[in-house]
């Protein structure tokens, strides 16, 4: 699997990858490019710990780090507002942007 990540100038953006996760992960499955804003603070953290552990025997990516923090995110997001299922599929388009500051 060959991971590129996004240049960085004072903005952060994460994960391009090839089209299909290898199978030693138990997770094969079409893969879709995610490009988003994360505060510089938290990119560098992340950019430390692959460099770190990016060796044996992890051998760990920016693209596998921010993939298995969104499955963690996800399960406990589940469990906590949907009884642990799935939640429904959604047609449309997702809010981007800057999220709206209640009054």
């Amino acid at each position: 699997m060959r991971a590129t990540i996004a240049k960085v100038a004072t903005f952060c953006q994460v994960v391009s990858l090839q089209k299909r996760a290898p199978c030693a992960t138990g997770r094969c499955m079409p893969k879709r490019k995610a490009s988003f804003l994360i505060p510089e603070e938290l990119y560098q953290e992340a950019r430390d710990a692959v460099a770190f552990l990016g060796g044996p025997p992890l051998y760990l990516t920016l693209a596998q780090l921010a993939e298995d923090a969104l499955h963690d995110k996800l399960a406990e997001l589940k469990k906590q507002h949907n009884k642990g299922k799935p939640f429904p599929k959604f047609v449309g388009r997702v809010k981007t942007g800057r999220p709206v500051q209640p009054d």
